[in-house]
């Protein structure tokens, strides 16, 4: 049976650590002078390997990957092109999870490039580094920038493919998701049921699961919590179908941050437990700390904070391992406000001081984290917690702290 087969397969399934061998095996029995074969499975273990966060595993194919095509000819270049283009498409999404947005599109132009030469720039391989590029925006928050490529992209497709076609659905997805950015509920509601209709007639079971989980979202912002769950279950029952694992485990998170914030600790604590089995079955280390930090959030719910503080902790060392930023934030700040209501504020500031300067790397808001080191002090007292900021980071950091905890004091006064 066909190894590369069996890899693709069980990475659609979520079981990663079987993806690792077939893939690995294939590369192994691969003709030597089958380059575009082997720079293939090479590129499918790279994007494996981001998958779970390791991050210089998937760099190191990705590399190989390219390095292995070399000079584009033989008689086949479109195929190498457009293998050499998935290469840098690797490359770029690596980037990206280091923060180095500019390598990312320095590498998604080349791409672009490389398959416009190769294919044409209305091809909709071409069109797909134009999606990219509209993801490299968004990921920076430059709504207006991706919304533009997403638009070129949709009007290009629809002249070259028409209305059906997998694409189309993941391009009105992506439309929606920047409407959801700009907080324009109603636009991203209609964007995603474009791509559900789509879905829908293509029979794309895959794509059709994310369009119901985007559903969901909207339905959660705009405090519809039962809507919100039906969509959930709806796409859980095709992830189920489909055996894709991951997917399982994602939206069982999703379910139990509903569950929990409708007070159901009990279903909240069944959807995490299942979403960290599953995680660690298919060995996706990133759904280990995610569900960790749920599995915390329900035992801080049910007043057990010493339970989810080892949760935060977990989640927090797995983060730190994998260099998952949003990860290291998330945890080290659920870690600050456990330790104060476990009566172990002077503990506490460290995780929130980590959680603050992370999220501002990365553009997020640090209000809450802000309010939990206004309560810190408060309890620790001016002195005592002004030391413990100066000892963390530096005199000059701790009296720009103490000026902003200030003026948010008088705010809420």
């Amino acid at each position: 049976m066909n190894l590369q087969w069996l890899g693709e397969v069980t990475l659609a399934m979520g079981d990663y650590m079987q993806t690792e061998r077939f893939f690995t095996q294939a590369l192994e029995i691969v003709p030597s002078d089958d380059r575009v074969a082997k720079a293939r499975i090479l590129h499918r273990l790279g994007w494996l390997y981001l998958r779970l966060g390791e991050l210089d595993r998937a760099e190191n194919d990705f590399q190989q990957a390219g390095a292995v095509l070399g000079a584009e000819g033989s008689g086949e270049e479109e195929t190498v092109a457009a293998v050499a283009a998935d290469a840098l498409d690797g490359l770029a999404q690596v980037a990206i999870a280091r923060g180095d947005f500019e390598q990312a599109q320095a590498f998604y132009e080349r791409a672009q490039l490389v398959r416009e030469e190769a294919l044409g720039p209305s091809h909709p391989e071409t069109l797909r580094s134009v999606v990219n590029l509209g993801d490299l925006a968004a990921a920076q928050r430059k709504w207006d920038q991706a919304s533009r490529h997403y638009q070129r992209a949709a009007s290009s497709l629809n002249k070259t493919v028409g209305s059906d076609h997998p694409m189309v659905a993941q391009v009105a997805r992506k439309l929606g998701d920047v409407a959801l950015a700009r907080n324009d509920l109603e636009a991203a509601r209609e964007a995603y049921e474009r791509s559900m209709a789509v879905s829908e007639r293509l029979g794309d079971l895959d794509d059709l699961a994310d369009s119901y989980e985007a559903l969901g979202r909207v339905a959660v912002l705009s405090d519809d919590g039962g809507q919100a769950r039906r969509w959930y279950e709806r796409a859980l029952d095709i992830r189920e179908q489909l055996g894709e694992r991951r997917g399982v485990a994602e939206t069982s998170r999703k379910l139990g941050r509903l569950a929990l914030v409708r007070g159901d600790v009990g279903e909240a604590a069944e959807r995490y437990q299942l979403a960290e089995v599953t995680s660690e079955e298919v060995g996706n280390r990133l759904g280990i700390a995610e569900s960790l930090i749920g599995l915390g959030d329900v035992a801080g719910h049910a007043g057990n904070h010493q339970e989810a503080l080892r949760g935060y902790e977990r989640a927090l060392l797995i983060s730190d391992e994998l260099g998952d930023e949003w990860g290291v934030a998330t945890a080290a700040s659920r870690m600050g406000a456990a330790l104060v209501q476990s009566d172990r504020a002077a503990e506490a500031v460290p995780f929130s001081l980590r959680a603050v300067a992370v999220r501002s790397q990365l553009g997020e808001s640090v209000h809450r984290d802000l309010t939990v080191l206004q309560h810190q002090r408060e309890v620790l007292g001016e002195d005592h917690f002004r030391q413990i900021v100066s000892e963390a980071t530096d005199e000059g950091l701790a009296v720009e702290l103490a000026a902003t905890l200030d003026g948010l004091t008088q705010a809420e006064e």
